[in-house]
């Protein structure tokens, strides 16, 4: 699971409840899957991925930092198709700048990547109060029906 966002900061130091370490509690997708391929979908992602953890933390600077877990897999061919087996969890680091509209329902951010001279920007529909953060309809999986995620964060 990857995310990735944001937008430019004419200020020094931004005052925003937003601001500091928060922690991912809730990992829900639009509808059911099966992202485990045990015949059993659910839309509580903890009960699909043995690695689902996101920490994140938003600078006074405009600038923040994701860390998330992601699952690892080895690939065999059986039968001429590729198997894909879960075989881990892996550590994936992602940096950028940040800002919010002015009603703070909105999360603009903007993410360095590796080999690319621009930025890449996203903007993330959000509920922000004082010790919750829930980024939703996020993009999860290109199938025939849209399917969306929504992550909930904590206050460190």
């Amino acid at each position: 699971m990857v995310l990735v966002f944001f937008t430019g900061c004419s200020k020094d130091k931004i005052d925003s409840l937003i601001t500091g370490k928060w922690e991912a509690v809730n990992f829900t997708t639009s509808v059911p899957v099966d992202e485990n391929g045990d015949g059993i979908e659910n839309t509580d992602l903890t009960k699909e991925m043995s690695c689902v953890s996101i920490h994140a933390n938003f600078s006074l600077n405009g600038k923040f930092t994701l860390e998330s877990t992601n699952v690892t897999y080895d690939i065999t061919y059986v039968d001429g198709k590729v198997v894909l087996k879960p075989s881990g969890c892996g550590v994936q680091t992602e940096k950028g700048t940040w800002s919010m509209n002015e009603t703070s329902t909105i999360l603009f951010l903007e993410f360095t990547i590796d080999g690319k001279d621009e930025p890449e920007p996203v903007d993330i529909n959000i509920e922000l109060s004082e010790n919750r953060l829930v980024l939703k309809d996020l993009f999860y999986e290109e199938t025939e029906e849209t399917i969306t995620y929504t992550i909930e964060f904590e206050r460190e």
